[in-house]
């Protein structure tokens, strides 16, 4: 018991949570992006934006359930954490889904796909299988692909804590520094994105057990920090100098280096950045990320990675029907306020409220849902 209640006690990282929204933000100028050719596409790697989710995904999953004592397991049974994850993802995922649902009908009646393929393509996304079948990954809503993948990760946690167990915390780390590394090598030279191939395109963008080693390697980090945290503070500073000046690299040099982007390299700089902002602003002497308005974008940030492609599809239409053609910086910013007031109020009204009714009713009563930071 007093394992679990020192658990329960570990702070919030409010400057990862505010991480997560500047994430989201990349993701959403990209799409934008495609609309209205206002940013160069080159300077927003919203792709790669994602790899930082997912290494994110298991080190916070790591650092809310680990146990204090090395080598334990897990603070959580199974049942409750797949509850506690469903209850974090399903209701706005579900949501975005209806939002986005008359486009998808849409694509249907103008004869853009099939009703075999509009119905397999629904079942998918609705069990979130359509990653598992890349061609159909960015069906009916596009962002929500990666939450496909999530779901492996959150079904695969449990096993993956139990199957790690005996390897000490520097074997679990290279171990999953050299699977991130292999992956990412074999996707660059045998799954290339550039491919005339589309089929292979898309295994390689979107296949989930092709980013389940940035998963495990975020696991392996969340180990790191849990029971090394001492060692990481004497470096805490020098590591944020590494974690920013690698991504300035990558985003000043990725197109002249395309090797840069390889989902190594960003796996790698995103773990970087992620432990080096786990510190408590004192340590880093450094607190821009620390704000309360930061750290509610930060845990709305889901929604608006969710939201914002269905949001930018009626957004356009709106626009087109009131016959309306805004500045390029004025169009985008009207709509970056729109998913942020719309995200905010779906956090508090829809998504906290439906977490917590989810959790009431199908958590086992000796598990605490949710604990720690939620990723």
């Amino acid at each position: 018991m007093k394992a679990a209640h020192q658990i329960t006690r570990r702070e919030n990282l409010p400057s990862l949570t505010s991480l997560r929204f500047f994430a989201a933000l990349i993701v959403i100028m990209q799409h934008y992006t495609f609309r209205e050719a206002l940013f160069p596409p080159q300077v927003f790697l919203g792709y790669e934006a994602v790899t930082f989710f997912f290494v994110l995904s298991g080190f916070i999953l790591t650092y809310s359930h680990a146990p204090v004592t090395r080598g334990g397991p897990l603070d959580i049974s199974a049942r409750a954490f797949v509850t506690a994850r469903a209850a974090r993802i399903l209701p706005v995922y579900y949501l975005a889904l209806l939002v986005a649902f008359p486009w998808y009908l849409y694509r249907l009646v103008t004869d853009y796909i099939s009703l075999g393929e509009f119905i397999v393509g629904a079942t998918l996304v609705l069990l979130l299988l359509q990653s598992w079948v890349p061609h159909l990954a960015l069906y009916w809503n596009d962002p929500a692909w990666s939450l496909s993948v999530e779901a492996l990760f959150y079904l695969a946690y449990p096993l993956i804590w139990r199957w790690t167990q005996r390897l000490s915390d520097r074997a679990m780390l290279i171990s999953a520094a050299f699977l991130v590394a292999f992956t990412g090598l074999a996707r660059h030279f045998f799954l290339d994105i550039s491919s005339e191939n589309v089929s292979l395109a898309h295994f390689s963008l979107y296949f989930p057990l092709l980013h389940l080693p940035q998963f495990i390697f975020g696991v392996a980090l969340g180990r790191v920090f849990v029971y090394h945290r001492d060692l990481l503070f004497r470096y805490a500073r020098l590591l944020l100098a590494i974690a920013l000046t690698a991504l300035v690299l990558l985003v000043t040099l990725h197109t002249a280096l395309p090797i840069l982007r390889n989902s190594a390299i960003t796996a790698f700089i995103c773990g970087a950045i992620i432990l080096a902002f786990a510190q408590p602003p004192a340590v880093l002497g450094w607190r821009p990320l620390s704000g309360s308005v930061l750290n509610v974008l930060g845990e709305a940030s889901y929604a608006m990675y969710i939201l914002h492609y269905p949001l930018l599809l009626w957004y356009g239409q709106a626009l087109r029907s009131a016959g309306m053609a805004l500045p390029y910086w004025l169009d985008f910013l009207v709509y970056l306020a729109l998913v942020v007031a719309t995200s905010v109020f779906s956090f508090f009204t829809i998504e906290r409220p439906a977490r917590r009714w989810i959790n009431d009713r199908l958590q086992p009563r000796d598990n605490a849902a949710g604990r720690g930071q939620a990723d």
